[in-house]
């Protein structure tokens, strides 16, 4: 999904986010509506997430750090033979947890 990607510094996000506002206000119609998955919804088309502070590899991106987290959990759930639904999932969001990352704000590093 990702047509383009903007990295900035944190403590310029909400300068960044007043420009991007006005710029998609203007160009909205361009834009697809999907967003990539474990983003920040912000606009069809316009997400947000936080470049990963703790990679599996040199060179990840978010969402590759995050479907490894989920890939991570599954195996988990695999090798201890928790293979309902309701145990992959818990055993997802414990490698979540163990990262710091809530499980209902993918899109932010843990702290």
């Amino acid at each position: 999904y990702d047509c383009g990607v903007l990295y900035f510094e944190r403590c310029d996000s909400e300068v960044v986010f007043g420009v991007m506002q006005t710029i998609y206000l203007a160009n909205r119609c361009h834009f697809r509506p999907e967003v990539p998955l474990f983003t920040k919804f912000l606009a069809p088309g316009l997400s947000f997430a936080e470049e990963p502070t703790q990679k599996f590899t040199s060179q990840e991106s978010f969402g590759m750090n995050r479907c490894q987290i989920v890939a991570n959990g599954l195996m988990q759930a695999w090798q201890n033979g928790n293979n309902t639904p309701e145990e992959r999932l818990n055993a997802i969001r414990q490698q979540f947890s163990q990262l710091g990352i809530e499980w209902e704000r993918p899109y932010l590093n843990g702290e």
